[in-house]
């Protein structure tokens, strides 16, 4: 008991000599290649804050040459200053490049009837310009990724704000991890740790942050999810922001399996050339339309707005007609590995529709 009273004694009064261990943060290192140039989107605020400093303790480890980005979106005055300043001495302790440039959002929000342009919230011009900027970046080859702080509860905000406007699997998707332009790819590290994790990891760094005054205006609809409905919903479920996010990852998963699924179907199922009525096509018109019958037996019924699960109700049809087809449309299980696909984007698609 003795020994047992001054080693507590001793923990207690030589504490302050050991360095208490930091915060767990984690990052989704899957992501990040040996080799890659990654640019980290350096708002200033504690997200990516954070993720530079991680990327930055552990680019070494990872083999990352690691890069910082700033755009300054033309709004907020000298607040939005101040932020360029913060990001160029943040960058500069750490010794990295920073990559900054400057865009007029409220003019890029106008409508321009000339250009056929309609007109966009502030929020949809700055992410549209952001991310524009980020492939220029890429496209120069000065960086082969940009790793952007999106996190766990910006994927929350995000599948609930889309669940509102009455989203199916593609739009409660969210956030994807990947999303891949003909440039290079946007990587989100950062989407299974919460805010509360990251302002502790920076307060035991020491590490100051900005904020962004924007963040608190309850005009836009975002900030509104964020400060009035989610906490509100939370006290019905406080692991609502980690069960929103589960469902992006399994609405993830459903998109990536019936795209594989339908990808290996259509060519038996659709015909090459132009419909007809008759003539000498008319038996492969017909064989066709026959096919297309069987595929659709294998669909969930629906009945009373209830429709049956596909892993269920479709491995369970095994009647003689229908067991060739739904056979080939039975739940096999394995379909997790697909939730962390990218997100393809071409060239010309809207950001808009690039999550």
């Amino acid at each position: 008991m003795a020994s047992g009273g001054l080693w507590r004694h001793r923990t207690e009064r030589y504490d302050p000599l050991v360095p208490a261990p930091l915060p767990a943060l984690s990052i989704d290192t899957t992501l990040l290649k040996p080799g890659l140039r990654v640019a980290v989107g350096l708002s200033g605020g504690a997200d990516s804050v954070a993720l530079l400093r991680i990327l930055g303790e552990r680019s070494r480890e990872l083999g990352l040459v690691l890069h910082a980005a700033h755009l300054h979106h033309g709004l907020r005055g000298a607040e939005a200053d101040a932020d360029l300043d913060f990001c160029r001495e943040l960058a500069h302790g750490l010794g990295l490049a920073l990559h900054e440039a400057s865009v007029d959002t409220a003019a890029a929000a106008l409508a321009d009837a000339g250009m056929g342009k309609a007109g966009e919230t502030i929020e949809e011009a700055a992410r549209r310009l952001r991310y524009g900027w980020f492939r220029e970046l890429m496209a120069s080859r000065v960086v082969d990724a940009v790793a952007t702080a999106h996190t766990l509860d910006d994927q929350a905000e995000t599948v609930l704000a889309r669940f509102l406007r009455g989203a199916w699997t593609e739009g409660l998707s969210g956030i994807y991890p990947v999303v891949q332009f003909p440039e290079g790819p946007i990587l989100r590290p950062l989407l299974s740790a919460s805010r509360t994790q990251i302002e502790a990891y920076l307060q035991a760094l020491g590490q100051a942050w900005r904020e962004d005054s924007s963040n608190r205006n309850l005009t836009f609809t975002r900030n509104r999810i964020r400060h009035e409905l989610l906490p509100l919903l939370e006290e019905w479920n406080p692991r609502l922001r980690v069960h929103l996010s589960q469902m992006a990852k399994l609405a993830r998963d459903e998109e990536a399996w019936w795209a594989a699924e339908l990808a290996r179907l259509d060519a038996q199922i659709i015909l090459p050339g132009r419909p007809v009525r008759g003539g000498a096509d008319a038996p492969r018109a017909t064989a066709s339309r026959s096919k297309w019958r069987g595929w659709q037996s294998c669909l969930p019924r629906c009945s009373g707005g209830s429709c049956a699960s596909p892993r269920g109700d479709w491995g369970r049809r095994r009647t003689s007609n229908r067991q060739s087809w739904c056979a080939s449309w039975r739940w096999r299980g394995g379909r997790g590995k697909n939730a962390n696909s990218p997100r393809v984007c071409g060239a010309s698609e809207p950001i808009a529709n690039c999550s």
